[in-house]
């Protein structure tokens, strides 16, 4: 019989020092994990995401925690990459609505088709904590708060996209 999961101990976990790698399996690894990243953050969050999980990105304590980075400091980045805002928009995403309301502080771009084979998402804390996911379709990832090669190669990754990104026009709020 597999042994059951052990529960990670968030608020031991140090960004930037921090070393250890947890494997997530479930959605709620996942909002949790995003959390305490965010919540840690002081310099920036990237997000490479195919539609904004709902379930990770759409919970008040991350958005409050992504608010706070973002108006941290004058030099803090907040930017968000993502490949559908279909499903978000239509669900009413409130990380769309914070988006939205604070557009010079969090900006959020639209991937292009050279990404659409990119089936990763992931979020980079501060250049060095990193939540992974290979495949936006299954629940299974990692996490670590100081993986500092890993969280360099994405945004590495992140970067080019971002410059080969769209606006994400269909997110602007209409003015009528």
């Amino acid at each position: 019989m597999d042994k059951p999961e052990e529960q990670i101990d968030w608020d031991s976990q140090i960004l930037g020092e921090s070393a250890s790698i947890f494997r997530l399996t479930t959605h709620i690894d996942f909002r949790d994990a995003a959390l305490a990243l965010a919540k840690q953050a002081t310099q920036s969050i990237h997000i490479f995401s195919h539609d904004l999980e709902a379930m990770t990105y759409d919970q008040a304590p991350f958005l409050e925690a992504l608010t706070r980075v973002a108006h941290f400091h004058r030099t803090t980045t907040v930017q968000i990459l993502l490949r559908d805002p279909s499903p978000a928009v239509k669900q009413g995403h409130r990380l769309i609505e914070v988006c939205q309301r604070f557009s010079s502080d969090i900006k959020i771009r639209c991937l292009t088709e050279d990404y659409e084979n990119h089936r990763e998402t992931f979020l980079i804390a501060d250049r060095t904590g990193v939540l992974y996911r290979d495949d936006y379709d299954r629940n299974l990832g990692m996490v670590c708060f100081k993986e500092v090669h890993l969280a360099e190669k994405l945004l590495r990754l992140f970067d080019d996209a971002w410059e080969r990104s769209r606006p994400a026009s269909e997110l602007r709020r209409l003015h009528l």
